[in-house]
């Protein structure tokens, strides 16, 4: 498989939000010279096209760390400089915070934020739902607790996947999403559909269409929400807004939207205002970031509003794990590229 070919895919795959809202997930292959090619930390899968949007790494030496090296203090910086010097030669931008996660796994590699797999993994039956979905199927998967994203996750399967008789092709990951592997991207693609598929049937929403995010830009720095679904959420439940620290559903829910301010005017200095008076959801921030914040609040509005239709009671990120995920370098990272 060429790059161009490579790049193909991932934009058509990238357009699908309710699998990869802002700049969350990523894609990686590894090709037949040693190198894996990554999404770049901070963009889009959609973007994977653009010059930046990919990193070339040499993933021996990453693969290499983590199966020899126990799980310590520093390890997160350490895993860090390993990877840093794989690159190949001077590249744009950084790779995938879950970089280390992928070498450890078959050629080509989806991890997505599906909202149809996060009803499964956000949920306090999150196991016993999985189980009663795929186990005795002909697929082999993996249950992953939660873990802070990057070097801990990827501990935890490398910790678990040890202890079987085979290799998953998908890992359920708790408040996160999914990641699924195979030989080929096009194999893992149709893999992903599978899953999701078999989840959208479970719950009787194959027929639904998923609502994207959509804003107006009054200017470059003020956007407001024209997605009715979130709009509907927003504002009959208020409550869940004015404390949004108690109810993270997933990492890049604690990394987007925590600057938040209920006003009965839009006049405050807040990134995200949401306007009791004219009922409006307004992003004081660039058009990139205001998409991304978008985004990951509509992935949010989907996940409650579907969770409690189907009966299925919410479990989500403590405030302790989510102080940890918003002060790590990577996720500050990711944030000011949305800045700029």
């Amino acid at each position: 498989m060429n790059v161009n070919y490579f790049e193909d895919i991932v934009t058509a795959l990238g357009s699908r939000q309710e699998y990869f809202p802002g700049t969350g997930g990523n894609i990686s292959l590894k090709l037949e010279d040693g190198t894996m090619l990554i999404k770049a930390s901070g963009k889009r899968v959609l973007h994977m096209n653009e010059e930046d949007g990919i990193v070339p790494l040499y993933y021996n030496e990453i693969k290499e760390f983590f199966h020899l090296v126990e799980l310590f203090e520093e390890g997160e910086k350490e895993s860090d400089a390993v990877i840093q010097r794989s690159l190949c030669g001077s590249v744009k931008g950084r790779p995938s915070i879950e970089t280390g996660f992928h070498t450890l796994l078959s050629s080509a590699v989806i991890h997505s934020h599906s909202v149809y797999v996060n009803m499964l993994t956000c949920a306090s039956s999150f196991e016993m739902l999985v189980d009663t979905l795929f186990l005795g199927s002909d697929i082999p998967y993996m249950n992953l607790a939660y873990a802070k994203p990057g070097y801990y996750l990827t501990h935890l399967f490398l910790d678990k996947v040890k202890k079987l008789s085979g290799r998953p092709k998908v890992i359920f990951m708790k408040n996160h999403g999914i990641v699924v592997t195979a030989s080929t991207l096009e194999d893992a693609i149709l893999l992903h559909e599978e899953v999701n598929e078999r989840i959208r049937k479970y719950f009787g929403l194959q027929g639904e269409e998923y609502l994207k995010g959509e804003l107006f830009h009054y200017n470059d720095t003020c956007s407001v929400s024209k997605t009715a679904l979130l709009n509907d959420f927003v504002f009959s439940n208020i409550s869940i807004f004015e404390m949004i620290n108690n109810y993270i559903l997933f990492p890049d829910l604690t990394v987007f939207c925590q600057d938040i301010v209920i006003a009965d005017r839009g006049a405050t200095e807040a990134k995200i205002v949401i306007d009791t008076k004219t009922r409006e959801i307004i992003y004081n921030t660039t058009k990139k970031e205001a998409h991304c914040i978008e985004e990951n609040l509509v992935a949010f509005a989907y996940l409650m509003t579907k969770m409690k239709e189907n009966h299925l009671r919410p479990v989500y990120i403590s405030e302790e794990e989510a102080d940890s995920i918003r002060n790590m370098e990577q996720e500050k990272y990711r944030k000011r590229l949305l800045q700029r």
